[in-house]
């Protein structure tokens, strides 16, 4: 385990993004409405008075999980990733959606690879975002999911989001199938993103 360094999109990349579903009961061709996001913000130095912040340093040969509760529901998740403020190319290894457990578990069984345009890779340009393509996952209102993303490649400073509320969790290598931690990761406690 590493000692925590200086955070969305996991909210480094993750809050710097959303999650979207079609309707449960929709008729017709899925219209997709946004069930959780945040606001994208710049990469910003660590401050005493808020905690672990993994922006600046940015990830390398992490993966990155952060657990986020929905509003809405469907039988379909994608997530959008936001690379905004980043300075450089950020290439996304892979990432998987599944439904939180406790702490940064994913309940067995659960488990979806997540595919950008029908890979698993993607490679996201300086200022640009990404949508994943629809993987099938069921949920409700207020169920909670565990967004899983590797980067195996340095990603300078990241774009965020302050304040994220959530706490998120960060281990060195490929935790993309974990469902648990086999050890403690790295973490950013709630508001402290």
């Amino acid at each position: 385990m590493r000692p925590p360094r200086s955070l969305a999109t996991a909210a480094a990349l993750l809050a710097a993004a959303s999650i979207s579903m079609p309707p449960a009961h929709a008729a017709g061709p899925a219209s997709w409405r946004a069930v959780w996001g945040t606001a994208a913000q710049p990469a910003v130095p660590t401050a005493a008075w808020y905690g672990v912040n993994w922006s600046q340093q940015g990830f390398a040969d992490d993966s990155l999980r952060q657990v986020v509760r929905l509003t809405g529901g469907g039988s379909k998740v994608r997530i959008r990733l936001s690379n905004v403020y980043g300075t450089r190319p950020l290439r996304i290894a892979g990432a998987t959606v599944g439904r939180a457990g406790t702490g940064a578990a994913v309940q067995p069984g659960t488990l979806r690879p997540l595919r950008f345009s029908g890979r698993a890779t993607t490679v996201l340009a300086a200022g640009s975002e990404i949508v994943s393509d629809a993987a099938s996952l069921a949920s409700s209102p207020r169920d909670q999911l565990a967004v899983t993303l590797r980067l195996n490649a340095p990603t300078g400073p990241a774009t965020f989001h302050h304040f994220a509320m959530a706490t998120s969790y960060r281990a060195a290598s490929d935790h993309l199938a974990a469902p648990a931690r086999r050890r403690s990761p790295s973490r950013a406690t709630p508001g402290t993103t």
